[in-house]
């Protein structure tokens, strides 16, 4: 990687790409190597062999297997080209073309054309021929491929012109480059999946990068969409791009161009991380910039490097997206496919068949040969002990059970350090002189509602830079579906699944549960949880033994003065303490519909979030401490009023309202100091203290919820409550952040003022 590590002088990105170069400089320079990034003398015996092959007619196998994958001689790439891009004895596209100039954007074209001529050495008249040679492919390929012209064919068609091919050549070579490596959707810049994909490989290899640039919010279409769009082209010289070209024809993998966009990443992540002084726009332009340090004896290192990403990375994903590169139409701007899961995905979704195929032991039908695996899957499975021991188990997986992070933390901590040190151990135990990477994928039951705890156990590694994290798509329930579910399962109550029948198996049932058996012996500083249900644990781990009884608002309290007089402030954005765990959830525990209501309203989301009195909409879960379960709510806001609203399972798009809090009752926000998503809501009223001096705050319920985006919703509400505290002429209450021993700091009632996010370093338990 360091080879790659250059920084380009002029600082120029595809200015003057062509100097030097002519239209058919290809043919005259038969005897001409210099380019060629070889030693002459001493590795010359296989560029004759080429030569010799291409004479004879060879196919594609023949030439990649002399050229192993190295940049083509310059006298022989466009012969080579012709057979690596299968166009060789096509015929001539252009012949039956009616020849008119008749698009809307004929204009544009011609200018494009005329513009990307000049930049060649040739003459007058040989660039008149050129132009109208150019000009006529790009306007037949939007009239037959049936979309619009598109301004960076240019810089498809300049590395192509510089090989003196015939027109109808020209058009087949662009038209083969379009569709096979160029991939489609890159100019959505919101939702395109070739972003979505960059972005997850990104993550999977270098999630402390990834977490950076996603905290300055850089997006991979924000710049790498030219380097897609163009295959390399526009960021780099004529010579660079050849000789990156002759190797992608070579390899035929329309997908390494995301591993080389995650190369280009990594290679300057030194630089990129020292750029926490510099704007957003700042960093994009310098992230654009990155290919052009590449010359051209780098692109040999920068392939090979991509391609060992590309080795230790899941497939799934490749066959999954085939269609971004085997598109038989343009977009044309009509409705475009609807984005797979990746583009939304947590991190990597993995299928069933290739987690077992890459399995410490080799017993799984599927197998790879051993000279592919590059990496095993170390499944953690993350459901419940019980569903573990009674449904059964893959013999290696590691069981870590999803709940254990909010009810016992030191438990969970030691769980995951016993988690790391065996997977380490595996490594070091491998067989041969390199050890093969465990890459952890996790296992969920696959039901909706067990989502949300697979989610978070994720999250925390993730948050962890954990490198090789992903998720088995489908979870359990995959895996039950999997024709062979009995063979590679062990530990099944044939009670609790449905039976299936039983499959040929040369492998006896004692020999797996015996290598399983083996493999979780490394595991034995883990912690087993043995537990009923989550039920149980969350609950105990969120409910007061002595809970409060319910509050619920009086005229009075709209009277009252909450925040006058308080030292320190009680309405903050601060770290949640152990003492106040006794007040949440007190109203979603009787199932009552709250302040304000006398019985559970059923409204429709959609026509409810869309009405004029809500302001802001927002989607979480609920933490329910009677049932110790989360809860798919939504949370409105209108001037007045927070309206929380719980899913119907039974009734899709229908909510049932639990609850109308007035703003002026929040009194406190608080947050998780290790969890920043878990954010609980506080309710209260002002009342005289004892000593008679001043007005304290009297806490009587709270709603405790899982917010994704917890420092939008924070900010929002707060905003609200300045705007109503203000238009009922109170005054309004001032903000701190931090410990609660630290002082408060007042500042104006604004409704543009911003809450403050908890500091995610710090390590206290609560």
């Amino acid at each position: 990687i360091l080879l790659l590590n250059r920084v380009n002088a002029s600082g120029l990105i595809g200015v003057s790409c062509m100097e030097g170069f002519s239209v058919g400089d290809a043919e005259d320079s038969e005897n001409e190597f210099e380019d060629a990034n070889v030693d002459i003398e001493g590795d010359i015996a296989w560029i004759e062999d080429l030569e010799n092959a291409l004479n004879e007619a060879a196919g594609i196998e023949e030439i990649v297997e002399i050229s192993n994958h190295r940049p083509l001689p310059r006298h022989l790439r466009a012969r080579s080209w012709k057979v690596l891009l299968g166009i060789e004895d096509r015929s001539d596209q252009l012949a039956n073309w009616d020849g008119l100039y008749n698009l809307e954007q004929q204009e544009a074209i011609r200018n494009d054309c005329t513009e990307l001529i000049e930049k060649f050495g040739n003459c007058e008249e040989e660039k008149v021929a050129l132009v109208s040679d150019v000009e006529a492919v790009v306007t037949f390929y939007c009239k037959s491929r049936d979309c619009r012209y598109c301004p960076h064919w240019m810089e498809i068609l300049a590395p192509l012109l510089a090989l003196n091919l015939s027109r109808g050549e020209l058009y087949n070579a662009m038209y083969t480059i379009l569709n096979k490596f160029i991939p489609k959707e890159c100019d959505d810049l919101s939702n395109g999946r070739p972003f979505s994909i960059i972005r997850l490989i990104l993550l999977y290899h270098e999630p402390e990068l990834c977490s950076y640039l996603d905290t300055r919010r850089v997006l991979p279409a924000d710049y790498c969409s030219l380097w897609l769009e163009t295959l390399f082209g526009l960021t780099q010289t004529l010579s660079v791009v050849h000789a990156l070209w002759d190797i992608l024809f070579q390899m035929n993998d329309p997908f390494i161009v995301f591993f080389l966009c995650v190369v280009v990443l990594v290679n300057a992540k030194e630089q990129i991380m020292t750029t926490q002084d510099k704007s957003k726009e700042e960093i994009i332009e310098l992230l654009r910039a990155l290919p052009s340090s590449f010359e051209e004896e780098d692109i040999e290192d920068f392939i090979s490097i991509a391609s060992f990403y590309a080795s230790l990375s899941p497939e799934s994903f490749k066959k999954e997206n085939l269609d971004l590169f085997l598109n038989s139409t343009c977009d044309n701007g009509k409705s475009k496919q609807a984005l797979s899961d990746d583009g939304l995905a947590l991190c990597f979704p993995v299928s069933v068949n290739e987690v077992l195929a890459r399995q410490r032991g080799g017993i799984y039908a599927g197998e790879l040969p051993q000279s592919e695996k590059s990496f095993y899957y170390l499944v953690v499975d993350c459901r419940t002990a019980e569903q573990y021991n009674t449904c059964g188990h893959l013999p290696t997986a590691f069981h870590l059970d999803n709940s254990l992070m909010l009810q016992h933390p030191e438990r969970f901590a030691d769980a995951v350090n016993g988690l790391l040190a065996s997977r380490a151990k595996s490594e070091s135990d491998a067989e041969g002189s390199e050890a093969v990477v465990d890459h952890l994928t996790f296992l969920g039951s696959g039901e909706p509602e067990d989502e949300p705890y697979l989610y978070m156990l994720v999250s925390h590694f993730l948050q962890k830079h954990c490198q090789y994290v992903s998720i088995v798509r489908g979870g359990f329930k995959s895996l039950l579906a999997h024709p062979k579910f009995e063979k590679i399962v062990i530990d099944r109550d044939p009670s609790s699944l449905p039976s299936y029948p039983t499959l040929p198996n040369s492998i006896s049932h004692d020999a797996i549960k015996d290598m399983g058996s083996a493999f979780m012996s490394r595991f034995s500083s883990a912690v087993k949880v043995q537990s009923s249900s989550v039920k149980d644990r969350l609950g105990k781990l969120l409910q007061d033994p002595s809970p409060i009884p319910d509050r619920h608002v009086s005229p009075s309290d709209k009277i009252s003065k909450p925040y006058r007089g308080m030292a320190p402030s009680v309405f903050s954005i601060g770290d949640e303490e152990e003492d106040d765990e006794g007040v949440v959830g007190s109203e979603a525990a009787d199932g009552g519909s709250g302040p304000g209501s006398s019985q559970t309203e059923i409204v429709h989301v959609r026509s409810m979030s869309q009405s004029p009195e809500v302001l802001h909409s927002f989607q979480c879960q609920e933490i329910i401490t009677s049932d110790a379960k989360l809860v798919p709510c939504y949370l409105m806001l209108t001037s007045t009023h927070l309206f929380i609203m719980h899913e119907l399972n039974h009734r899709p798009a229908y909510a049932a309202v639990q609850s109308r809090r007035p703003l002026n009752t929040i009194v406190k926000i608080t947050s998780k100091k290790r969890k920043p998503e878990v954010i609980t809501f506080k309710y209260g009223s002002g009342v005289a203290s004892a000593s008679g001096e001043g007005t304290e705050v009297e806490i009587w319920d709270a709603n405790r919820f899982f917010i994704p985006n917890p420092a939008q919703v924070t900010s929002t509400v707060k905003q609200l409550i300045v705007q109503l505290l203000d238009a009922i002429n109170q005054p309004s209450p001032t903000h701190s952040t931090g410990d609660k021993d630290q002082p408060s700091t007042s500042t104006n009632s604004s409704p543009k003022m911003k809450a403050h996010p908890v500091d995610p370093t710090d390590d206290d338990p609560s």
